[in-house]
């Protein structure tokens, strides 16, 4: 089952349906702690941000049980003070899945190659396989094992093999209109510098509702991540092993507009905790979205 809701124009091609959609979104955002969330660096300073992304769909269902899709994207960030923070990110997404009729399983591969001041920053790619089922009505379950590899173009010492499993359960309420995912996950990393390598277990919570206001469809959505990563030695810079939590919370709120535009207002909260002054920090970030789709 889909849980994302995108508009789709759709063609038939020998008997099976094929789908072509993309969206495109500009928007502004104050950030109250301009950061690198990947290298857990931040500058204790506020900025403003434009963002602007673009992302083309499609999807293919080769008879009723198998079907494939592919998506690319283009995203960057534009700081109005912090310009050699300015961001370039690319990304690709395969998915595969198959229905054996009470269990479906899929295969999945993304990539990313993220620029920071117009240099390589980032290079990740992650493939994951998963079973999911419906297990009531209401319920549907979740899980996939995920291998993953990223690498960082000039701090090579984080550049790390991934290892991970992931649990979703969720819960329909009424259906796409109001549902709730509670998830579970764990993670290692194997980097390249010892001082960087960790296992993580992470707990979720997302709450989504849809709604008529005035007259429009609008969609709320609220979600809170907590995670617990233990590191495997000491870093540079303190006598202990070190340890970090990280708590992130977000609240979002998306309203039709005209003629399939949408408007789009959130609001995050990051709180991480660390015993690694430099990794200890919190942000807030609030801004608004106008996205088209089609």
């Amino acid at each position: 089952m889909c849980l994302m809701l995108t508009v789709f124009s759709a063609i038939e091609c020998h008997g099976a349906e094929a789908e072509f959609g993309g969206s495109i979104a500009i928007g502004w955002e104050e950030d109250s702690n301009v950061s690198v969330d990947e290298l857990e660096a931040s500058s204790g300073r506020g900025d403003s941000a434009t963002n602007l992304s673009l992302k083309l769909f499609s999807k293919y269902a080769i008879n009723e049980d198998a079907k494939v899709s592919a998506s690319a994207s283009h995203s960057t960030t534009r700081y109005q003070e912090f310009n050699d923070l300015n961001r370039d990110t690319n990304s690709l997404t395969f998915n595969g899945s198959y229905d054996f009729g009470s269990v479906s399983a899929g295969a999945n591969y993304f990539f990313i190659n993220a620029k920071i001041d117009n240099r390589d920053f980032l290079t990740y790619q992650r493939v994951s396989t998963n079973l999911s089922a419906f297990i009531s009505k209401r319920w549907y379950a979740r899980a996939a094992y995920v291998q993953g590899q990223k690498d960082f173009e000039r701090q090579r010492g984080r550049s790390a093999d991934i290892i991970g499993f992931e649990t979703d359960l969720y819960f329909f309420h009424l259906g796409l209109k109001s549902y709730f995912n509670i998830g579970i996950s764990s993670r290692g990393e194997d980097s390249l510098a010892a001082n960087y390598d960790y296992d993580s277990v992470s707990g979720k919570i997302r709450w989504v509702r849809r709604f008529d206001l005035a007259g429009k469809t609008t969609k709320a959505e609220f979600s809170i991540k907590y995670e617990d990563r233990e590191y495997l030695s000491r870093s540079w810079g303190i006598s202990e092993d070190r340890r970090d939590k990280r708590l992130r919370s977000k609240i979002k709120l998306t309203r039709d507009a005209y003629m399939g535009t949408k408007v789009e207002l959130y609001a995050a909260y990051n709180d991480y905790s660390s015993n690694l002054p430099t990794a200890d920090y919190d942000q807030f970030v609030g801004g608004v979205k106008i996205l088209y789709e089609f």
